[in-house]
């Protein structure tokens, strides 16, 4: 059976079109993918040279420099603070984001500084500068390159670091170093819980003495998690039952939070309380958050953000000196943009690594992660 002329034309045309399609996606989904990107850093034996040299002195000094959106990378970057007593230093776009997933890719696809609020005024006195940031689009937020290009580093070593749900700081790389011409980049690598700080910093060797000899004591009490309490929102169940496997891996106490009075649109009322900051009366089946040292907080996404339940929740108790982590359920969202709450409402609280808990497979090596196996 033969093709004719204007199938052929038609059958052409629509492998084009799915051509474009698919590149146009790629250079969406991948921003600096086609860009022409450089490395003039310091080679391996050269980064090794200073880093030797840095460590050999009697008084280094250091600077963690981060930029967070959701308030993940900030709450590593403070823990590397008190663990290396280094000045913490925020990157912060002097315009904000409107739309942050289009302004962050046209950024990133167009090799955009976009200018910062602050400056580092005593950038020389600093031997090892940290830089923290979130993957977005498998490359680094602009903002961090504004800032690598905005100092002198020279003699100065340079450590990346990153959060993500999934992508490696390997895919940030590139974009990172074509900022970081003849500097010495070193020991690069993603954070996904404070728990992993020590580690890596004796790696550096960047932990201080006195935090090595009570390492043993501190990481009894992490295993332990002290008292332990799960609290938790849910209005189809899932996310109760993620609640109920914690528990189980943890031995901590379930508190389920409840709204008080019952939606009647639930669309509508719920999504207004979420816009307009509402913090409706809840109700929870524990009487004080006061002897539990570790919540869970969990709570299914709506409308890219957290229930107003959990907001109210959060506003109601003093969580200071408390370690928080939050939970969601979500079939398309991720915890990221819901996490602003936790910095807003517990200031004085160590919030850790999230997890998006689709498949409750993922659960336990979470839990192992945070080091709260029962």
């Amino acid at each position: 059976m033969k093709l004719s002329k204007k199938g052929l034309i038609l059958g052409i045309a629509v492998i084009v079109v799915a051509a474009i399609v698919f590149v146009g996606y790629n250079i969406y989904r991948y921003p600096a993918m086609f860009r022409s990107l450089s490395d003039h850093s310091l080679n391996d034996s050269q980064v090794e040279e200073l880093r030797e040299e840095i460590l050999s002195q009697p008084d280094t000094k250091v600077l963690v420099a981060y930029f967070s959106y959701s308030g993940t990378t900030k709450n590593i970057a403070n823990a590397i603070s008190e663990k290396t007593g280094g000045d913490l230093f925020e990157i912060a776009p002097q315009d904000g984001y409107s739309n942050v997933y289009m302004e962050s890719n046209s950024e990133i696809r167009n090799n955009e500084r976009p200018a910062l609020t602050d400056t580092v005024e005593n950038m020389e006195e600093y031997d090892i500068v940290f830089v923290g940031y979130p993957v977005w689009w498998h490359a680094t937020p602009a903002p961090i390159n504004t800032f690598l290009e905005s100092y002198d580093f020279t003699g100065k070593l340079i450590i990346p670091f990153c959060t993500s749900g999934e992508s490696d700081i390997d895919e940030t790389m590139p974009t990172f170093l074509n900022s970081c011409d003849g500097l010495a980049v070193y020991g690069e690598r993603r954070i996904s819980g404070t728990s992993e700080l020590d580690g890596w910093l004796s790696e550096l060797g960047l932990m201080y003495e006195e935090l090595e000899t009570t390492e043993p004591e501190t990481a009894e009490t992490d295993a332990n998690g002290g008292n332990i309490l799960i609290a938790y929102f849910s209005y189809t169940g899932n996310t109760e039952e993620v609640a109920q496997t914690i528990a189980e891996y943890t031995g901590g106490d379930l508190a389920e939070i409840e709204r008080a009075e019952e939606y009647g649109d639930l669309q509508e009322e719920a999504e207004a309380e979420i816009l307009d900051g509402v913090h409706p009366e809840i109700t929870i089946s524990v009487d004080s958050i006061t002897e539990y040292d570790t919540i869970f907080v969990g709570y299914p996404i709506w409308w890219d953000e957290a229930p107003a339940m959990i907001a109210t929740f959060l506003a109601d108790n003093d969580f200071s000196g408390k370690t928080i982590i939050p939970f969601c359920t979500s079939s398309s969202d991720d915890i990221g943009n819901s996490l602003h709450i936790f910095n807003e409402f517990c200031p004085d609280a160590e919030i850790a690594e999230g997890l998006t808990a689709n498949d409750l497979n993922d659960i336990e090596p979470w839990i192992q992660s945070l080091g709260l196996m029962e």
